[in-house]
């Protein structure tokens, strides 16, 4: 998330990311969680788990599509989910076994609602 490819050796600040509240990785992919409820994700993208509507690589942090009032994130491998404050989970990315759980094997570049929790 710091605009290019080279390896750091340590800890470094990823600009646009602020007031974050918590953070989640995948296997090349890192997500940011802000106090505001949106998403910010990085990294690898080959399979859509950033969820920004492409398959660009994410050299910097870019929002994720669609998703605000979020509460809590996780990266998968090559997919990423969210669940909302009214209780539904959202799911993008790599599909091919399930992964998203919205019962197809079609992967998505976007956010797509998967269940929604009740009390």
């Amino acid at each position: 998330g710091i605009g290019h490819t080279n390896t750091v050796s340590g800890a470094v600040t990823i600009a646009g990311v602020t007031d974050a509240v918590t953070v989640a990785a995948g296997a090349d992919h890192s997500l940011a969680l802000l106090a505001d409820g949106t998403v910010l994700a990085w990294g690898r993208n080959d399979r859509g788990q950033l969820g920004t509507g492409t398959t660009d690589v994410g050299l910097v942090p870019a929002p994720v599509v669609g998703l605000d009032d979020v509460v809590a994130i996780a990266g998968g491998a090559t997919h990423s989910l969210a669940v909302k404050a009214d209780g539904s989970v959202w799911a993008w990315g790599d599909n091919a076994l399930g992964n998203l759980g919205d019962g197809t094997t079609v992967s998505s570049l976007v956010p797509v609602q998967v269940a929604r929790f009740s009390d």
